[in-house]
């Protein structure tokens, strides 16, 4: 039974996944699912996607649009309930896709004290260099983990994030997005004024299909590029900072966003030319 749990929530993160990127999403891990047990098992239309992934069927029947007709089960012997339109079919699932996400996406809490953590990304960013001031690295990790904090406050964090973004796209948040995160965390981080680091903004994903941009601050050693430093980025992780060398990311290739900027303008001025090349008449070459 723990497997087939475990394969709903890898059918549920991959049915989602792309929304955010890997990290953004959910990652159905066996710890996870450990701590969320009891609340896959309580829902009986989970259950009922369990018994369909362990059958392997992916999901459930395709919905008729066209007749109006939504969730139709493969026995018509218990089809006694008047048809769902396709819109009263997704509200009901909304919220059992939610308590999935949730549930596919718990981690093990990092039950440190928040100054053993902060020592700890300290000492890594004292590390990203031999002129890194002690007192600036202790500053930066200090400010980062009570900046992060406070965002979580600000931004009324209250689900993991692919929800959330859904609630700040449709005006119920205030801010939370991934940019969000990275614009308030370097703001804050700069007005500390670090006469031997540096602060650089990366985005992610910009030019792979299916997936959004994911933009992080980043910290290096003055002088270093931002493939040298440390990510810091809270937004994976509902507000938990997470942090780790750029170039060990599993999750995320980055780039400078200046350079991914560039590369946009790039794209859309080829598009632009190519759309008006397509209504302009062939010139003939021939005498």
């Amino acid at each position: 039974m723990e497997k087939q749990k475990w394969l709903f929530c890898q059918y549920v993160s991959d049915k989602l996944d792309g929304m955010c990127g890997p990290g953004d999403t959910v990652s159905a891990t066996m710890s996870g699912l450990a701590t969320s047990r009891k609340q896959i098992a309580a829902i009986p239309a989970l259950q009922r996607g369990i018994r369909r992934i362990a059958a392997g069927r992916a999901g459930p029947p395709p919905l008729d649009i066209r007749a109006g007709r939504g969730y139709q089960s493969e026995n018509p012997s218990r089809d006694q309930t008047p048809p769902v339109t396709m819109f009263r079919y997704l509200a009901r699932m909304l919220p059992i896709l939610a308590l999935a996400l949730s549930a596919c996406a718990a981690t093990p809490e990092d039950s440190r004290p928040r100054s053993a953590k902060v020592a700890e990304l300290a000492a890594a960013i004292q590390a990203l260099g031999p002129d890194v001031d002690p007192e600036e690295a202790e500053r930066a990790a200090r400010v980062s983990y009570a900046q992060a904090r406070h965002l979580t406050e600000v931004y009324e964090i209250t689900d993991p994030p692919i929800i959330h973004n859904a609630k700040v796209n449709m005006g119920l948040k205030p801010r939370g997005l991934c940019w969000h995160w990275a614009e308030d965390m370097e703001n804050r981080l700069a007005q500390e004024d670090f006469k031997t680091l540096d602060l650089h903004r990366a985005i992610a994903n910009s030019f792979k299909t299916f997936r959004i941009d994911h933009s992080t601050v980043i910290v290096s050693a003055k002088g270093d590029d931002m493939f040298e430093g440390i990510v810091l980025d809270p937004w994976r992780k509902g507000g938990k900072l997470t942090w780790l060398p750029t170039l060990e990311d599993p999750d995320y290739d980055w780039a400078p966003r200046q350079e991914v900027f560039a590369r946009k303008r790039e794209r859309k001025q080829s598009e632009r030319l190519a759309q008006g090349n397509l209504f302009r008449p062939a010139v003939s070459t021939s005498e």
